[in-house]
């Protein structure tokens, strides 16, 4: 909806585990290490804990990127604690077969399967996450099966990954063998202020943005109000760039960001740390203030403020002239930026709002051949062939357009017009392609066709029926001199025998 505004290829605080959105920076540098050192150790058993939406899924989908080159990688996205074993899903995971097997023959299966990566070279690396889920009994499973080992070496890693319930259910005393077994354990928590700065930065970046799209203000304002939550930041961000580009502003205010978080907790569902006081909250000047080291607890921090810098003390000198700080000049929103964002919503099937972006494109003359194509394209597989035609016919029109342009709108005139049952139009848009070029894609088969007897059918209409001549576009007299002209030639076919015997 917005990323063709803020110049972003896609979408930069989509909800979902993105590993090439991870950010690496703080306390997520130091899990990273951890996973790639237990990696490379043979850690028998790694532990990743947090709160929900700290990242651990998408740390896991990069680790899953990583490790495919050198290991067999199986991963268990979700577990229940009232499954009766763990080795059916296992099995799954690898891609093995477990139907028809007792419990004695899976755990066997899966041996081989162990000690065939091992031939082969490789390690094989179970992933479990929601692994809160887990039964005491299921965790003993999993040791069990990390006792499989050839040589000094563990067949198989196990990497569990879950909410704080997966701490302290391994803190149990009956699963105290099972504790001793991890090698790596971490807990993410979520980020400081910091590091949330950094981490809308970040994602901006990928997404092909600018960094400072977000104001320093504004990212202030998201930390505040999520605590740091990477998945919480993610809702609160995407929501102010939804309502930046309703207001058409080219930067994210931390107003911005107050608005969309209000609006977002009216059903109490997304649990903010603060309360957003808007009666409270202040424009933001020009130059941004610097950014607080430190931020309030999130539990007992006041309501959102944007502090305003405090004048210079004392009286100025008599010399003295405020000079006020030039503010960045944002470029106005262009045709061809109306164009791109039609194209693009085109692509995504939304017909309705980008036909309204391509109107507005449509205003500059140096954008409507474009703008016009693009609307008939887009008619076109609405299925609104006749305002299709008619927007191709305006962009036809355009006598200032490129020549090669012309000649493919031409053609796309003509197989809407061929979708609209009208073959003679049709007939004669292919023409004038053909003369200026007579190999255009299919131009020439398209012209042989329409220009024969055989009955015309739409090209794009699955199991059209045929036209009877009085059903195609044109006078009833081109349809009666049609077949007159073909029984002249059936009975020419018909005679040509006699005439040379008579020759003869």
């Amino acid at each position: 909806m917005y990323e063709s505004f803020y110049g972003l290829r896609e979408k930069p605080f989509s909800l979902l585990p993105d590993p090439d959105f991870l950010y690496l920076g703080g306390r997520y540098r130091t899990v990273w290490g951890l996973l790639e050192y237990g990696l490379l150790n043979q850690a028998g058993f790694i532990v990743i804990t947090g709160e929900p939406g700290t990242g651990k899924t998408t740390l896991l989908r990069k680790l899953l990127g990583e490790a495919q080159g050198e290991c067999t990688v199986g991963i268990l996205a979700f577990t229940q604690s009232g499954w009766s074993s763990l080795m059916p899903w296992i099995l799954m995971a690898f891609t093995l077969p477990w139907k028809g097997k007792d419990a004695v023959e899976q755990f066997e299966a899966f041996s081989e399967f162990l000690m065939e990566q091992a031939v082969k070279g490789r390690r094989a690396v179970l992933i479990v996450d929601e692994a809160q889920s887990l039964s005491p009994a299921m965790l003993e499973e999993l040791r069990l099966l990390s006792n499989v080992n050839a040589d000094k070496s563990p067949l198989l890693q196990i990497v569990l990954s879950g909410q704080p319930g997966l701490r302290e259910l391994l803190q149990r005393p009956d699963l105290k063998q099972f504790a001793q077994r991890v090698e790596v354990d971490y807990t993410l928590e979520a980020m400081d202020e910091k590091d949330t700065v950094e981490y809308i930065r970040h994602r901006i970046r990928v997404a092909g943005g600018q960094p400072d799209l977000f104001s320093p203000e504004a990212c202030v304002a998201a930390h505040r109000l999520t605590g740091g939550f990477p998945r919480l930041i993610n809702q609160v961000c995407d929501l102010a760039l939804t309502y930046g580009f309703g207001e058409q502003t080219r930067r994210i205010t931390g107003r911005l960001v107050a608005d969309a978080a209000r609006d977002r907790t009216m059903g109490c569902i997304l649990p903010l740390t603060v309360q957003v006081d808007l009666s409270d909250l202040k424009e933001e000047p020009a130059v941004p203030p610097a950014v607080p080291k430190q931020a309030p607890q999130a539990s007992t921090a006041p309501p959102l403020r944007v502090e305003q810098p405090e004048p210079p003390s004392g009286p100025p000198p008599p010399d003295f002239m405020p000079v006020e700080e030039p503010t960045v000049e944002r470029p106005p929103i262009t045709a061809e930026d109306w164009v791109k964002r039609g194209q693009y919503l085109r692509k995504k099937g939304r017909y309705k709002d980008a036909l309204r972006a391509l109107a507005e494109a449509t205003r500059d003359p140096v954008a409507s051949f474009k703008a016009y194509t693009e609307a008939g394209l887009c008619y076109r597989e609405a299925g609104r062939i006749n305002e299709a035609i008619e927007a191709f016919r305006k962009a036809f029109g355009d006598r200032t357009a490129p020549r090669e342009g012309r000649v493919t709108v031409c053609y796309e005139l003509g197989r809407t017009l061929e979708t609209g049952r009208k073959p003679v139009e049709a007939l004669d848009c292919y023409r004038r392609v053909s003369r200026v070029d007579p190999e255009f894609q299919d131009v020439a088969q398209r012209i042989e066709r329409l220009a024969g007897d055989a009955p015309f059918s739409s090209p794009t209409e699955a199991g059209a029926q045929p036209l009877r001549p009085e059903q195609r576009n044109g006078s009833w007299l081109e349809a009666m001199l049609g077949g007159l002209r073909r029984m002249l030639r059936m009975g020419r076919k018909a005679d040509a025998p006699g005439r040379q015997e008579r020759r003869r």
